[in-house]
């Protein structure tokens, strides 16, 4: 049984319960870091009971599990580390995208804000506290400040964050340098991308974001465009190597602004080249028969 494993975590006991009545090989497929992804957004004395209960409910998945994949080798070391587990039965097997994504044949979107005088940077996906906006919209301003008219952020997305970011933007007079678009299909996404200059990921700095691979950086590689990340651990790692676009660490938003006016400064096939490096790296390390051929070896092990 193939435990895939989300927020919050208590599928795991249904993992075990079936490893037990049908006497059968059980792998846990961990997406989140638990008790982490609570930890890392709650303090004080009363929430660590509850943390200590959940890190034994962990160990105690972990222990019972046959085959741990992780969907990073940050988050991959890091469990090893923590549990003192068998590294042998723990995998890295990232995530991929859609089969959408990695069509080549795409509907033409043209319903977005998008003008050829512009440098258009597109974000998708959720829009919360996470995603540190509150420092994008800081670079916006500053971006502003220095006479820089010609970059637009289209915002595509909902997020619990989303209307009081919006209404921040507007009140900071941002709203004509950011579009907020809301959730789109997700048939419409690869076009949508493809048609920027550049694409965004920001996420704030905890110890989950740094181990996970956030799932829109797959999507973005697909459309063979830079990108800008404000965002650290393995993010930013995946970013550099691949020579795919600019990264600062997360909260850096002064730094950021001059690696935007540098992609901004680059020639044409520079900046082809690097949406080509994306694209290659994509290939190499997360499409789709790749990441499947990981997974069957891993359960036909």
């Amino acid at each position: 049984v193939l435990v895939y494993q989300l927020s919050p975590p208590f599928v795991g006991f249904f993992g075990i319960f079936l490893k037990y009545k049908y006497k059968i090989k059980t792998i846990f497929y961990i997406q989140d870091l638990w008790p982490e992804s609570i930890s890392d957004t709650n303090s004080g004395i009363g929430i660590r009971p509850v943390l200590y209960v959940l890190d034994n409910m962990m160990r105690l998945f972990y222990s019972y599990s046959d085959s741990i994949l992780t969907q990073s080798d940050y988050m991959k070391d890091f469990i090893v580390n923590k549990y003192n587990l068998n590294p042998e039965k723990v995998f890295s097997v990232p995530t991929t995208v859609e089969n959408i994504f990695e069509s080549k044949e795409l509907p033409i979107i043209q319903n977005l804000s998008f003008t050829d005088k512009n440098f258009n940077i597109v974000f998708t996906g959720n829009i919360g506290k996470a995603q540190d906006f509150d420092n994008v919209l800081k670079i916006g301003e500053l971006l502003k400040d220095q006479g820089q008219s010609k970059i637009h952020f289209h915002i595509i997305g909902e997020g619990r964050d989303k209307n009081r970011v919006e209404k921040l933007a507007k009140s900071k007079k941002l709203d004509d340098i950011f579009s907020f678009y809301g959730k789109l299909p997700l048939s419409s996404m690869p076009s949508i991308l493809k048609q920027s200059d550049a694409l965004l990921i920001t996420l704030k700095s905890s110890i989950v974001f740094e181990k996970t691979i956030p799932a829109k950086l797959q999507g973005y590689m697909t459309a063979g465009k830079p990108i800008l990340g404000m965002c650290s651990g393995i993010t930013k790692e995946i970013i550099e190597i691949s020579n795919s676009g600019f990264c600062v660490s997360s909260g850096d938003y002064s730094s950021f602004v001059e690696k935007t006016q540098k992609l901004m400064n680059l020639k044409k096939s520079e900046m082809e080249l690097l949406g080509e490096n994306a694209k290659e790296y994509f290939d190499k390390h997360f499409a789709r028969e790749k990441i499947y051929s990981k997974l069957i070896a891993v359960i036909n092990d």
